[in-house]
């Protein structure tokens, strides 16, 4: 293989807008360099690396590699521009690489054309679904993904002098794909008759280690320290995948350090994972940077095998500050004064989008297609539908953000299928801003269209997003590149398995009915506006009670909670979660009990209420809401504000 590296000019970079810093910590530099050139059926490609620099003598190296199931991803991910800052701004180098994929056509011998035949042969499901679908020579980009890490270890060792950086303290933090690839180059190269470059620790976010055949373990005594994050509901690389990692680490007498993240599934990652934390308060972020320091310090824990579950933090400061520079950045992007189209057209695009705050349209939300207020995306500019995305994505967490924007490409497929005469399509979703966003008075903001309505209230000390509406027709798509995706998936999955744990007493309780309604019934489909609160103390909390349910069930319940909650980013989903009394809830079923079949599930507190219903086209057309009895659009925090606060009106 021919391998040309050079270390280009160093540039000082702007971060993209939006791309998180880590508070403190010393200037980063970011410069591009080529760590290798790699043979493929199309000719050389030139490989890069964006390296993240910390001014000073760094701490040690880290390359990361990032996921995509070797078909897609670039060394430019959100996600690597987020560690690679966070990383660097804690003193060490990262470096994340591009390397060679399944549309590059690589060539891959020696150790790595056994390695391709290994993964020909691999038992595991996941990898054959995949040559299934790409064909066989998938494969050899699986093994181009290890040889392309490996080349970024050796480049990051051959430069350590330029880098100022300890050739002996180079780590890998691979993420799926790039995970896979990181497992393979430090535990399992040498099985395939190559010596491993020399990694120092390796942090696997939601991947696996794909065995050598007759290896029972490849993980041997003396192999580098292992950090695994896995989200704890993820479908594609299912937890046991993960287990069996942190088991085969313990065997061998490495130290492993495994954290599953309750809630999250293939998406864990990014700024959501950094802001995690562990069970002794830590973030990940500190974490990750604590075991690095004894990784290349060469100290051992005092466990060698530590396991715990991540948690979201309470504290909903930074998702206020957030949300309030998203909404301020699309106010400003309107303009005080019409623009020449909005003049031709006769539309204000400032008087669509800002309302008072209790001009009567907050209270009029709607998920059926239908005429609203607001700005909706036909009239925005892409700079302004850029501002109402980051908006989106300043309060969802990566799976609901998933879950919405799948939800509206949904609409382009409905307006091919249906003749009702119902306006259709992505331009018609609308966002309404409520009152000024302020950091010191209450304001808010609706992103609304069919199949979707969010209502974030914003006072100066807490934050609402109730009601909270998520629907789906299809719920699952049959064929095409989305096919088998469901966006409230894993809201079921967990409902599910919850009733499935019941014994026969709480399943005779938990049904009422093997008919489910038609329609959720904490709704404002075909509902007088004067009747629109009649939910409210019509909705009788009826089921099993959470109070009968023993620790098993208790922990399906909490799953089902954080799968609800999760929609929206971890601080509003460990704020919202704290509120709950599992105690005071019932579960309640109708329906048919089998997946995929017409039921309706309804989870009902004092205060809590959510329903989701699959009623329709033989259960393959799903509602659900979030509501609260009695702080819908911010009600509870309303109170509380003007109880400290009175305002004239």
């Amino acid at each position: 293989m021919l391998r040309r590296p050079f270390l280009a000019a160093a540039t000082l970079l702007v971060l993209p807008a939006g791309t998180p810093q880590t508070p403190a910590g010393p200037p980063v530099t970011i410069r591009q360099v080529s760590y290798s050139e790699a043979p493929t059926h199309n000719g050389p490609l030139r490989l890069v690396a964006d390296l993240y620099v910390p001014a000073g003598p760094a701490r040690g190296a880290v390359v990361l590699a990032h996921g995509g199931a070797f078909t897609t991803g670039s060394h430019d991910l959100e996600e690597n521009q987020v560690y690679g800052a966070a990383l660097a701004a804690r003193g060490f180098i990262a470096a994340a690489i591009a390397y060679r994929l399944h549309k590059d056509a690589p060539i891959v011998d020696g150790w790595a054309r056994r390695y391709a035949d290994t993964v020909r042969r691999s038992p595991n499901p996941r990898i054959r679904e995949a040559i299934a679908q790409r064909g066989s020579d998938w494969a050899d980009a699986v093994a181009a993904g290890a040889v392309d890490v490996a080349a970024a270890v050796t480049w990051l060792r051959g430069h350590a002098g330029e880098l100022r950086v300890d050739p002996d303290r180079v780590a890998v933090f691979g993420a799926s794909a790039g995970a896979i690839s990181a497992a393979t180059v430090a535990y399992a190269m040498d099985d395939y008759g190559a010596r491993p470059p020399g990694i120092a620790a390796v942090i696997d976010l939601r991947g696996l280690l794909l065995h050598p055949g007759g290896v029972a373990n490849p993980i041997r005594r003396g192999d580098p320290p292992l950090m695994i994050l896995h989200g704890e509901a993820d479908e594609r690389v299912p937890p046991a995948f993960a287990d069996a990692l942190f088991a085969a680490a313990g065997e061998a007498g490495v130290p492993v350090e495994y954290a599953t993240a309750p809630g999250f599934g293939h998406e864990l990652g990014g700024r959501a994972l950094l802001a995690l934390r562990h069970e002794d308060d830590t973030t990940v972020l500190d974490r990750i940077d604590a075991f690095l320091s004894r990784a290349f310090g060469g100290r051992l824990p005092e466990r060698t095998r530590v396991r715990e579950r991540l948690r979201a933090p309470s504290d909903l400061s930074a998702a206020r500050l957030e949300v309030l520079r998203a909404a301020r950045a699309l106010v400003a992007s309107v303009g005080e004064q019409p623009g020449f189209v909005e003049s031709l057209y006769g539309i204000s695009r400032r008087g669509l989008l800002l309302h008072d705050f209790g001009h009567e349209s907050r209270a009029d939300w709607s998920y059926w297609p239908r005429r609203r207020a607001g700005l909706p995306l036909r009239h925005m500019t892409a700079g302004q539908r850029a501002h109402t995305q980051a908006l989106l994505a300043s309060v969802l967490s990566a799976k609901g953000y998933l879950q919405v924007n799948h939800v509206m490409l949904l609409e382009e497929l409905l307006a091919g299928l249906e003749t009702t005469g119902f306006s259709r399509g992505v331009e018609d979703y609308t966002v309404s801003l409520f009152g000024v966003p302020a950091d010191d008075a209450p304001w808010a903001f609706r992103f609304e269209g069919h199949h979707v309505s969010l209502n974030v209230t914003m006072t100066p000390d807490a934050l609402g997003v109730t009601p909270s509406f998520i629907g789906a027709a299809p719920a699952t798509l049959a064929t095409g590149a989305r096919a088998g995706f469901n966006p409230l998936r894993y809201e079921q999955h967990a409902a599910f398995a919850l009733l499935a744990s019941l014994g026969p007493e709480q399943r005779r309780q938990a049904i009422l009915s093997d008919t489910p309604p038609a329609e959720i019934l904490g709704t404002q489909f075909q509902v007088e506006r004067d009747d629109w609160d009649r939910w409210r103390s019509s909705l009788r909390q009826d089921g099993v009670p959470a109070s009968t349910f023993d620790p098993v069930q208790r922990g399906y319940l909490r799953r089902l909670l954080d799968e609800i909650t999760g929609t929206y980013r971890p601080e509003i989903r460990a704020s919202s979660l704290a509120a709950i009394d599992l105690a005071t809830l019932s579960f309640a079923w109708m329906g048919t009990t089998q997946p995929g079949r017409p039921h309706y599930f309804r989870i009902q507190g004092a205060d809590f209420v959510f329903e989701l219903d699959s009623a329709q086209d033989e259960g393959n057309h799903v509602h659900a809401v979030w509501r609260d009895r009695r702080g819908d659009l911010g009600a509870h925090a309303l109170e509380r504000h003007y109880g400290a606060h009175p305002h004239p009106h």
